[in-house]
């Protein structure tokens, strides 16, 4: 999403899908993920998340969503393969 910022990158895409889930589950999935995988600790991820990630998202990969051509919305916390056609 961080590339479909740049608005000359944005131009060259022929399709750019958002998907959208809910901010407490994307931490929650974070949080799951930094301390089993990356052995964090939940301060880390936490402090991590209200200084970098949260701010950046706010700044950067949200407005993005009214450019985009698909919009997906996930909101539960289960590995689901989708498959979507444009």
């Amino acid at each position: 999403m961080f590339a479909a910022y740049d608005k000359y990158i944005n131009s060259l895409a022929e399709k750019i899908i958002y998907v959208k889930t809910d901010s407490s589950l994307c931490l929650l999935r974070r949080i799951q993920r930094d301390i089993n995988e990356r052995g964090r600790t939940l301060d880390f991820v936490l402090h991590q998340w209200k200084t970098y990630v949260f701010p950046c998202f706010k700044k950067y990969v949200k407005p993005q969503q009214e450019l985009k051509k698909c919009i997906v919305i996930t909101n539960n916390n289960e590995n689901k393969q989708m498959e979507i056609t444009i």
